[in-house]
């Protein structure tokens, strides 16, 4: 029973299903975004945002008809690609049996296969960066020009999607030159020019991308902004010690060693490595940091490997480390460093394999496929967990508000106004339902009043009774609208569906 339940979580989370519900934190902005990028119109475009990953999405939704279904094909293909560079990287660290283990082991974190099914960019960072990072170690170890440009084109692509991972691509490059040590000669000195070359995709597409007049911020700014925000996030942990150390941070700062030094980020690497790193790694945080520092071994491949394995760990563990110090990692800024932590204790299992020469070779693979089944069986990533974003009442009710929506308007076509802030409206695109310009992302409560009396016969709207609507978000003291149901039936309203936070209407026609 347990074996079809986990099938079935993988199949819901890989397998296409339909226009049924959209999943990922803030996913609401990344598909209203994606609106703008394929439409080049700006009606509220989220500035802290890229917009390489918008295309991506709007291109694909237009195609199919369906954001919601866009969404979960280029999550799915992310985390395809995420599994495959987690294959390369561990064969070209250490063999081929490394490098399957990888692949096995990443999707028994269950939030790398709930990613599949996110709207937002997280999983197309975590296949972009990861891409990049795997093509660059792989071009360490077997130098082709073919690998090195590969990397830096998946690099650039992720640089153009989120400067997180751009930044991931950044530090790969710094894999390409070690090249050297396999073949030194004046032409691999070419190798990190043509990485180089397609990083140079990330300003690019943004520049050629962009959305209206104003500039986008700078990753700085954002890192400035960023910052007070995380300060925020733990007072909201449930983690004193934590909550403790912080107060009276700072915001704005910039990561440096002195603020690196001070309790609060001591208390935040404890918090990350003791309560979320641990849901990352298929393997466990202790197997995973034992096997992990084998990987300086030589094994078969030498001195070289070994110089290879340092630069490795060094440029995808500081970048982790800092994170780890500055932010409390919420599980989706994790999940883009899925083949990284994937791919850590493979990596040592292979190259201990190597060091113990003939007996080695005749105990990886056996190795290797007891760690896949201590990992299934003692799930040290908790797979059966629901995650918070499955556990939100308020994801349920913006599905089930789609979903009446969506009831409705197959039963008889007509206009419809999101009123509800559910993000009915952006669940339903490309389909416009409500007069030019859409409210993607800013809830008119003005409009929506006079939508009451406006609207045609057969027109709908979405409300939620239970919270007021400002009517002016630009003036505060302008006052609030509720919609209730009295007020509603007074002008000539009628219920469809009626939720406890949301509910659906319809104008009935003129006596």
């Amino acid at each position: 029973m347990a074996g079809w339940a986990l099938l079935w979580r993988f199949g819901r989370a890989f397998v296409f299903e339909g226009p049924t519900a959209i999943e990922g934190y803030g996913w609401a902005g990344y598909v209203a975004n994606a609106w703008m990028v394929t439409h080049g119109v700006d009606v509220g475009y989220d500035r802290f945002r890229l917009p390489l990953h918008g295309w991506m999405l709007g291109t694909v939704g237009e195609a199919l008809g369906s954001y919601a279904d866009g969404g979960v094909v280029v999550a799915s293909l992310s985390m395809g690609v995420v599994v495959l560079a987690a294959a390369l990287a561990g064969r070209a660290l250490s063999g081929p049996w490394a490098g399957g283990l990888s692949a096995a082991l990443l999707p028994l974190v269950p939030l790398n296969a709930d990613a599949a099914r996110w709207a937002n960019n997280y999983p197309t960072q975590a296949a972009l960066g990861g891409a990049a990072l795997a093509l660059a170690v792989a071009c360490a170890r077997w130098p082709r020009a073919g690998l090195a440009l590969a990397g830096g084109v998946a690099g650039g692509l992720a640089w153009g999607v989120d400067g997180r991972a751009g930044l991931m691509a950044l530090t790969a490059l710094a894999l390409v030159p070690l090249a050297l040590l396999e073949r030194p000669r004046a032409t691999t000195l070419a190798l990190p020019l043509l990485f180089a070359l397609g990083l140079s995709l990330g300003p690019w597409s943004a520049a050629r991308l962009h959305v209206g007049d104003e500039p986008l911020p700078t990753l700085v700014e954002k890192v400035e902004f960023q910052r007070g925000v995380a300060l925020r996030w733990t007072t909201q942990r449930h983690d004193d010690a934590l909550e403790a150390a912080c107060e009276g941070e700072p915001p704005g700062e910039l990561p440096s060693l002195a603020a690196l030094e001070r309790p609060c980020a001591t208390e935040m690497l404890r918090h990350n490595v003791e309560r979320v790193l641990p849901r990352h790694v298929p393997l466990g945080g202790a197997l995973t940091l034992g096997l992990a520092g084998l990987v300086l071994l030589p094994g078969r491949q030498g001195w070289r490997g070994s110089a290879r394995s340092a630069a490795w760990l060094a440029v995808c563990g500081l970048p982790l480390l800092a994170e780890l110090l500055w932010v409390p990692l919420p599980d989706r800024y994790v999940v883009p460093r899925a083949v990284v932590l994937a791919v850590l204790a493979p990596a040592g299992l292979g190259r201990l394999a190597g060091s113990l020469g003939r007996v080695g070779g005749w105990l990886v693979g056996p190795a290797a496929i007891a760690l896949l089944v201590y990992a299934w069986v003692a799930d040290p990533a908790e797979r059966w967990r629901d995650t918070a974003l499955q556990e939100s009442r308020a994801a349920a009710a913006r599905s089930q508000a789609t979903a009446d929506a969506l009831d409705a308007l197959s039963a008889e076509p007509a206009p419809l106004l999101d009123c509800s802030d559910h993000f009915v409206a952006t669940a339903l695109l490309p389909r416009l339902t409500a007069p030019w310009p859409p409210q993607l992302r800013v809830l008119d409560g003005a409009a929506c009043a006079a939508w009451l009396d406006v609207a045609p016969a057969g027109a709908l709207i979405s409300v939620d009774p239970n919270r007021p609507v400002a009517l002016h978000r630009s003036r505060p003291g302008a006052g609030k609208v509720r919609f209730e149901p009295s007020w509603l039936t007074a002008r000539g309203w009628v219920p469809v569906a009626q939720r406890p936070t949301v509910a659906l209407w319809r104008k009935s026609p003129a006596p």
